[in-house]
């Protein structure tokens, strides 16, 4: 437990102490907010505890050392995403550059389509096609 007026830094070093959780992991821990059972924000070490809702859920999890810009938010349901369960998560997506292979997919694609066309082309002018009357 922390006293109401503690910052989330507070909380993160009692759960370290009371988890008897490594020096080295804890950099990588996160506290953030989950509303009815989905993902709602990270808390940064600064926030208040005392300015967190009555009816969030607070998770403490690792998180990667890469601070990417894209992340996705994945919560469970059954049948239904109003009926949430389970605990939140989110996890960062990593660029890949595909551009060469996506260029040269549509490059095939092109040249087999100029090809076909050529050929409807060729059979279509030829002297068998024209009917010779």
């Amino acid at each position: 437990m922390v006293p109401k007026n503690a910052q989330v830094a507070d909380l993160l070093v009692a759960l370290q102490k009371k988890a008897n959780i490594s020096d080295e992991v804890m950099p990588k821990i996160r506290a953030y907010e989950a509303h009815v059972n989905k993902f709602h924000k990270i808390l940064p070490p600064d926030h208040s505890v005392m300015s967190l809702y009555d009816y969030t859920s607070i998770f403490v999890a690792p998180f990667p050392e890469d601070e990417s810009s894209k992340k996705i938010s994945v919560f469970h349901f059954d049948k239904e995403p109003s009926k949430a369960h389970g605990v939140p998560f989110q996890f960062a997506l990593k660029e890949v550059c595909i551009t060469i292979k996506i260029s040269s997919a549509l490059l095939l694609i092109y040249y087999r389509a100029s090809l076909s066309v050529k050929q409807n082309s060729d059979s279509q002018t030829s002297p068998r096609s024209r009917g010779n009357s």
